[in-house]
């Protein structure tokens, strides 16, 4: 929800937004850095990496929207 509405606001007031996705994207990074298992059971991934750069996609996006 945060990242819909970070793409749909004006520019100067999408910073807001963006810091509550990463925010929430931190969270999810550290779920998943105590139980792994989340990986598969919650975001349908089978590896790792996978995960990995599926952050690292989510992160760029984010950059993407404060520019």
């Amino acid at each position: 929800m945060q990242v819909g509405a970070a793409a749909q606001s004006p520019r100067d007031q999408r910073g807001a937004f963006v810091n509550r996705a990463r925010a929430t994207l931190s969270r999810i990074v550290s779920m998943v850095r105590n139980n792994p298992s989340f990986i598969l059971f919650t975001f349908n991934m089978l590896s790792k990496e996978e995960f990995d750069e599926w952050v690292a996609e989510q992160e760029k996006f984010l950059r993407d929207l404060m520019r």
